[in-house]
């Protein structure tokens, strides 16, 4: 994917995430894909997202609808749509949660994934700052589960480390 489809496809997301801001939250990550070295292919990495308001609530559970944006520093891009959950601990600590599907454009030289589709499972612990700001420490992994099997091809899937900084609006 060239440099000029990524920043399209990024700015037309951010544009579209933008717009449709109400009683939702915008969440900044930066961390390192690859932390653990599994493919030998580690770089830094921005995740951008946009979790809408909740669709359910119920004592200390919440789960929205989110869509997120990961590009890594050899230029590999994820863009994904899921479910984010959290889980309040006490008022100021809660456990974070997110399973999504997206579209992986792997970079030359990024982290060979083998299949465009791929499936991220996030899990974290953060603290409120107040009642509209946050921040967590969160992993992810992300995989395509094993569908390249089906076309003779590994599925090493990919863990990210990162710090997150999310405000709600």
């Amino acid at each position: 994917m060239s440099r000029t489809t990524k920043i399209v496809i990024s700015t037309t997301l951010a544009a579209a995430l933008s717009t449709a801001a109400g009683a939702a939250e915008f969440v900044i990550g930066f961390g390192q894909d690859d932390f653990n070295g599994v493919t030998n292919t580690q770089a830094p990495a921005l995740m951008l997202e946009y979790h809408k308001s909740p669709f359910y609530k119920q004592d200390k559970s919440t789960v929205k609808q989110g869509f997120a944006l990961q590009i890594d520093g050899d230029g590999d891009v994820w863009i994904a749509a899921g479910f984010v959950g959290t889980y309040d601990i006490n008022d100021r600590w809660f456990f974070e949660g997110s399973l999504m599907t997206g579209l992986y454009w792997q970079a030359p030289g990024g982290t060979p994934l083998n299949y465009p589709i791929e499936f991220r499972e996030q899990v974290g612990i953060g603290y409120r700052i107040d009642e509209n700001r946050a921040i967590s420490i969160t992993i992810d992994h992300k995989s395509n589960a094993d569908i390249s099997l089906f076309y003779g091809l590994p599925n090493p899937g990919t863990e990210t480390l990162a710090i997150r900084y999310r405000a709600r609006f």
